[in-house]
């Protein structure tokens, strides 16, 4: 499922750390979910370089990103 740009909407806190740490939403994501389990690997879909680019430049979420993210979340 995309997280922005493919028509879904982006959910709020992830919108804020975004807007905080001047990245984009798929950055905060991939920063997430990285975040969340040394064995979750992420698999990044795009269409167009520059995209595949800001995947792959790793974001390192602060505990303040983190606790933002996780009160998005329903049952967390």
């Amino acid at each position: 499922m995309p997280f922005d740009g493919g028509g879904a909407p982006v959910a709020p806190p992830i919108e804020e750390v975004a807007r905080r740490r001047e990245v984009s939403p798929q950055r905060v994501m991939v920063g997430w979910l990285r975040a969340m389990s040394p064995s979750i690997v992420p698999l990044v879909g795009a269409s167009r370089p520059a995209s595949i680019a800001d995947s792959a430049d790793l974001l390192d979420l602060t505990s303040d990103d983190l606790y933002l993210l996780g009160s998005g979340v329903p049952g967390r």
